[in-house]
């Protein structure tokens, strides 16, 4: 994979005040979105990829669930050994790895436009067991890949801002396999959730346009969750009212009343020509946010 631009943010206050970050006893992880256009792409998305691991060295078992707390079992075990579909044994020298069950977005937690602006029930996942361990998703094709590591307790909180890569701002002959999108999970039932803070021209596939606004612009939403529940939006560069806003849906606030998951990135963006490239996280909460970041950089144009 060629990276043609990718910034990662890390904060560092997070590391230095907790130390355990994304060293969990439970792991939530929201749906992932995929453009319409790639959807069944061999070149942008094909296989997905769960790698489990701990530093203890004596064996536990881990149990996959789904949404509804059904056991998932719609993978490969390559790496690794497990009790039963859904549960495996997870130890320091003896790590996990999975592949899930067919390609593109017929797969378990990545989702197209279809499941957009709904209640979905199934598609986020969670990963529990009785002692700290890592959980990270691969998403790998014959030409792109991201990887999102979920954060455990220290990434649920009430209070996120999103980000997203850079997306070139004009036009080119992937637009419509360029997004953004945002997805969150609850961890409670009667999670009250609220979608704020758009700038003008920001527009979001299916949901909240107020024609009466100009430019028009993404409205205020607020949805209610139960436990393991998830709710996705997403633009795709193509639909969006101008593509000089492309960068700024970063900064949308997004509220709770109780602790939830967030992910958030772009599949795909950062365009140079036609170059593209996946960038997502699993984000802290303002909590956790600090004030001293290192800033990565990638292989991409010096403009950037």
């Amino acid at each position: 994979m060629k990276i043609h631009l990718l910034q990662v943010i890390i904060s560092l206050s997070i590391f230095s005040k907790i130390g355990h970050t994304q060293y969990d006893t439970i792991q939530y992880l929201p749906p992932i979105y995929v453009a319409d256009a790639i959807k069944t792409s061999g070149s942008n998305v094909r296989d997905h990829y769960l790698v489990l691991s701990t530093l203890e060295s004596t064996s536990f078992t881990v149990s996959l669930k789904d949404g509804t707390g059904a056991l998932f079992t719609g993978y490969t075990l390559q790496t690794g050994t497990q009790v039963s579909p859904g549960t495996v044994n997870l130890s320091r020298t003896s790590p996990i790895k999975l592949k899930f069950s067919g390609s593109g977005v017929n797969v378990q937690n990545i989702v197209s436009r279809s499941s957009l602006n709904i209640v979905i029930t199934t598609e986020g996942l969670i990963f529990e067991a009785s002692k700290p361990f890592f959980a990270n998703i691969r998403h790998i094709s014959g030409s792109q890949a991201g990887s999102l590591i979920t954060k455990g307790n220290s990434g649920l909180g009430t209070d996120f801002f999103t980000g997203y890569q850079f997306m070139n701002p004009s036009s080119s002959s992937v637009n419509n396999q360029e997004s953004h999108f945002f997805s969150v999970m609850a961890t409670e039932d009667n999670t009250s959730i609220t979608f704020t803070n758009f700038k003008p021209g920001t527009t979001f596939y299916g949901r909240g346009i107020d024609a009466s606004t100009t430019p028009v612009k993404a409205t205020d939403t607020t949805i209610t969750l139960n436990k393991g529940e998830s709710f996705v939006q997403a633009q795709e560069k193509h639909l969006m009212p101008s593509y000089s806003k492309t960068n700024d849906y970063n900064g949308i606030r997004i509220l709770s009343d109780k602790k939830i998951a967030v992910n958030t990135g772009s599949l795909m963006a950062v365009q140079d020509g036609n170059g593209r490239d996946i960038g997502m996280d699993q984000i802290a909460p303002t909590r956790l946010a600090g004030t001293k970041y290192g800033i990565i950089r990638g292989n991409g144009n010096d403009s950037r």
